[in-house]
């Protein structure tokens, strides 16, 4: 493994958000990593010398990366969401405070002494993530169409000390080896995709190019959607019993659960962002509970994950996102200890 030099890599943003709420965010996070970036793409090229283009055409001057944003508070989120029509901020934070109310100050919480909003951040932090990780190349993020990251304020007047002002510190790791997938789902519904992913990888390591000698490292799965989402569940094997009804039930309790969770009704009592279907803004809060970014452990050349693990790709929809049906396009970026 390579020295990463950190004080050229990682940049530390401070962000304040307007209030509390949603907030998109973009503009910022792409100030604050540009430095970063270049500076990776630098190094990678100087080291890189042996082949100016990999084996997927990605120029040696601008090679693949991995962008990680992480906020430094317990009381704000980061996700990844909708960047166009401001009302899907708005409602998400409506679902938030429906998903965690305030209520439970007085029903079941004990951490009540910093008041009524903070112990309801705490889990709201927790529910979306203090980090995300978007691949990069080409100096800049491969989000998709529709998507921006979001700053999530939890407190009406922000956190300890500090007020709305949120350090997100930026890290980026440059190199490796980066392709797209099409995965279709076959409707709503959570469906088992590691072979597919399992294959991508394959074909990133058989390419030959630069990181395709990774043996041991990681694999970052980010899909470039806002109605969908990636996640490790519970898959059946070859040798369980009853595998493929058990794997069917898995799934369907998983949406089962996501619906019961943000369901459909909302859109009748307080939901704005209706226009284009009943399941249109529940899928948009589906996505950023469950993210849209996966990193999984390469051992061996091959998906580190357990047993009974398998990568789900989560549609949300029942006709699928605007303008690809159900066809969900995923970056993967293999990173790690190339060995070559």
């Amino acid at each position: 493994m390579r020295r990463v030099d950190d004080a050229k890599t990682t940049r530390v943003a401070t962000v304040t958000a307007p209030s509390r709420g949603c907030h998109l965010v973009q503009d910022q996070i792409d100030a604050a990593i540009a430095p970063a970036l270049n500076h990776a793409s630098e190094e990678e090229a100087k080291r890189s010398k042996r082949s100016m283009t990999d084996g997927y055409g990605h120029d040696a001057a601008s090679p693949p990366a991995l962008v990680n944003l992480l906020v430094r508070h317990t009381s704000a989120s980061l996700t990844v969401n909708e960047n166009a029509d401001p009302s899907v901020r708005v409602d998400m934070e409506g679902a938030l405070n429906r998903i965690v109310p305030e209520s439970w100050n007085d029903a079941m919480f004990k951490h009540v002494d910093e008041g009524p909003d903070d112990m309801p951040a705490h889990v709201k932090s927790t529910l979306f993530g203090a980090s995300v990780t978007v691949p990069a190349s080409g100096h800049r993020l491969r989000l998709g169409t529709w998507q921006g990251v979001y700053l999530a304020e939890h407190r009406n007047v922000g956190g300890f000390g500090g007020g709305h002002a949120r350090e997100i510190a930026c890290s980026v790791t440059g190199g490796g080896a980066q392709s797209v997938v099409t995965l279709t789902a076959p409707g709503r519904g959570a469906h088992d995709v590691t072979e597919a992913i399992a294959a991508g990888l394959k074909a990133l390591r058989a390419a030959g190019g630069v990181g395709g000698g990774v043996a041991a490292g990681w694999l970052n799965l980010f899909i470039q959607h806002t109605s969908a989402s990636l996640t490790v569940s519970s898959r059946a094997t070859a040798t369980a019993p009853r595998a493929a009804e058990a794997e069917t039930e898995a799934a369907a309790r998983l949406e089962s659960a996501l619906s019961a969770t943000v369901p459909e009704r909302w859109n009748d009592e307080f939901f704005t962002h209706t226009y284009e279907g009943p399941d249109d803004m529940p899928a948009h809060v589906k996505s950023s509970l469950m993210g849209a970014s996966l990193t999984v452990p390469v051992v061996n050349g091959e998906l580190g994950l357990g047993v009974l693990q398998g990568v789900f790709l989560c549609e949300h929809r029942d006709g699928g996102g605007f303008g690809c049906n159900l066809n969900r396009s995923v970056v993967l970026t293999l990173q790690g200890v190339d060995d070559r």
